[in-house]
């Protein structure tokens, strides 16, 4: 039979799709759900990265080990669903990993020539910075994180931040930009140790 041999008047009359209640939406749980799974997804693609392994980086030399935390980074930027920032060495006091600028990541020159850190550290240090790249762009870009009242906490903090050299250590760990970003990185770590 060929589609021209149907008669129209023979289907079955189809029933209107009923309206559907507005349900509340909980955009905290549906952040909440993101991160994990982007914690999971992130545990399971660290493990892909060539040379991210403690065997290998210790033999790796400073830029190698430069650019195996940009792969972290890509890979962290494209399950965030934002775009890549880059990861430079930069000269830092010894007590500084690193940190977001707004433009890219900058990790500290003289950790990475030395092997004194573990590569744990390295890893925290990348995903924990490239967290607030993920925060600034969901501050410029409205909608982009579903909880806007995450969002609006991220930009009010951003707007009053505080450094540890002039609040201390304690003001500064305690903000919602680095809770979240300690936090976020924290279980990534773990999901990529236990992978």
């Amino acid at each position: 039979m060929s589609p021209s041999d149907y008669d129209i008047s023979d289907a079955p009359e189809i029933e209107p799709i009923p309206d559907v209640p507005d349900v509340p939406v909980d955009v905290q749980a549906d952040f909440e759900l993101e991160t994990q799974y982007q914690i999971q997804e992130a545990g399971a693609a660290l493990q892909n990265i060539d040379n991210l392994d403690v065997d290998t980086w210790g033999t790796l030399g400073a830029q190698e080990r430069l650019d195996v935390l940009q792969d972290i980074e890509n890979n962290m930027a494209d399950i965030q669903g934002r775009p890549e920032v880059g990861v430079e060495m930069t000269e830092m006091d010894p007590y500084t990993f690193g940190g977001y600028n707004g433009e890219s990541i900058e990790v500290n020159t003289s950790h990475l020539e030395s092997n004194e850190l573990p590569m744990s550290e390295f890893i925290d240090t990348i995903v924990h910075e490239g967290r607030h790249a993920y925060q600034d762009y969901a501050i410029q870009h409205p909608g982009f994180v579903s909880d806007t009242e995450v969002v609006n906490e991220w930009a009010e903090n951003s707007e009053n931040y505080l450094t540890a050299d002039e609040y201390g250590y304690e003001a500064y760990a305690s903000q919602p930009l680095e809770v979240d970003a300690s936090e976020y990185a924290g279980q990534v770590v773990s999901a990529f140790m236990l992978s």
